[in-house]
């Protein structure tokens, strides 16, 4: 996947990426930004964002090898974030979003939460919501 980003960057001369990721794609948005230096926003819909932690709510068997977006918690807890969540999500409850909230600690998150499903619903929000800035603690240490 970075190798893909990069030659999007050389072809489109793109500087910046916004990464955006629905499910499973969610934590490969945030890993991937926590290993670049020229992602400057993450957004997710629906997204499964530990999945260790989601493997076992759902009672599967643990993955082999995982790396997880909380792998790259130092970096991504700069990052500004904004996570659509569905109430009625049963693939990616929606108490998932407060173990990498806890977790991550971070200084620029927002959780948008709607009544959709995991796969229906999120139209209306996404409209209203995904084009608005984030605001961002700052950080004097930074």
């Amino acid at each position: 996947m970075n190798a893909a980003l990069d030659r999007l960057k050389s072809r489109f001369a793109v500087e910046q990426f916004e990464l955006v990721g629905y499910s499973g794609g969610a934590a490969i948005a945030l890993i991937l930004a926590g290993s670049r230096n020229d992602v400057t926003q993450v957004q997710t819909i629906a997204g499964n964002l530990d999945p260790v932690k989601w493997a076992k709510l759902m009672q599967l068997a643990p993955f082999s090898k995982p790396v997880t977006p909380l792998e790259f918690r130092d970096k991504l807890r700069a990052l500004p974030q904004r996570h659509f969540i569905g109430l009625n999500d049963k693939v990616v409850p929606p108490q998932m979003i407060q173990a990498y909230i806890t977790q991550l600690q971070g200084n620029c998150l927002e959780v948008v939460e709607t009544l959709a499903t995991h796969d229906q619903g999120y139209d209306e929000s996404w409209g209203a919501r995904s084009d608005l800035p984030l605001a961002c603690k700052t950080d004097p240490l930074r």
